[in-house]
């Protein structure tokens, strides 16, 4: 899940590459591919992880967390129908 993430930063023109190199190697259905999407949702919230260990595990918490505390963008909100067609159509190519 990690990999994933670093791999295509919000708003990054490699990641549609990497998300391509994904659909041909993997040859997912579309509508498999399509629910990409939602994963990549899911693995946008482990950003958050230092808040919820900063103030619900203050005693383990380590400053050094703190580089990794981000403002959300919302990048990924405002794009996610356009990218869950990308990768339709990366499918039906990886298929054809």
């Amino acid at each position: 899940m990690r990999a994933f993430n670093f791999s295509f930063p919000e708003g990054a023109p490699g990641g549609l590459d990497f998300l391509r190199g994904y659909v041909n190697a993997a040859r997912p259905s579309p509508e498999d591919a399509a629910t990409l999407v939602d994963v990549w949702s899911y693995t946008i919230l482990q950003r958050f992880w230092p808040v919820d260990a900063r103030y619900e595990q203050p005693g383990s918490y380590q400053e050094r967390w703190d580089v990794f505390i981000r403002e959300p963008s919302g990048w990924w909100e405002g794009n996610r129908e356009r990218m869950r067609q990308e990768l339709i159509r990366f499918a039906k190519a990886a298929r054809a």
